[in-house]
């Protein structure tokens, strides 16, 4: 895993993650990579064969392996992406950091042909959420989106200081 760390004001940080082997021990790792508020972490589970018995295949039991502080939260203030393999993973909208995995999955459950930038990515969504549960709190709708209500409201207020379409009406 190669995971990036953009930033506005300090180069760039890449981390190469391959955790070594364990013969016997170890069949396989799981690496996370996690933004939590004391930073973005990464990860790493090994998977240690069990016993088996009785003719059973052995299980493999989940053990964790190791944990890397990549970007302290002070260090992500000034950070724009983390990139994840060549993807990004999150983006700065306003304050805070846009989940685009989450953001691309209610895009595509929710938007037929999906795609336009992130900003109206996000406004498209929002409103078509809206639209089909007009009850839903404004807290939920971005929840399901990854973003927070003042990342929604960055994004509109970014959208019409560029005179974009008025998103409401798309859904």
């Amino acid at each position: 895993m190669i995971v990036e760390i953009v930033y506005r004001d300090r180069p760039h940080s890449v981390f190469e993650v391959q955790p070594p082997g364990h013969a016997d021990a170890c069949i396989a790792t799981e690496t996370r990579l996690s933004l939590e508020p004391d930073g973005l972490w990464i990860e790493a589970d090994r998977y240690e064969m069990g016993a088996a018995g009785d003719g059973a295949a052995p299980v493999a039991v989940r053990r964790r392996w190791w944990r890397l502080l990549a970007a302290s939260a002070e260090e992500l203030s000034s950070a724009e992406a983390v990139i994840r393999d060549g993807r990004t993973a999150w983006w700065r909208l306003g304050d805070g950091f846009v989940d685009d995995r989450l953001l691309e999955a209610a895009d595509r459950k929710w938007l037929e042909h999906g795609g336009g930038s992130a900003i109206g990515r996000v406004l498209k969504v929002d409103a078509l959420l809206e639209r089909a549960n007009p009850s839903a709190p404004l807290e939920e709708r971005c929840a399901a989106m990854g973003v927070t209500p003042e990342m929604r409201d960055a994004a509109a207020l970014a959208a019409e200081a560029l005179g974009e379409e008025d998103y409401e009406d798309l859904a």
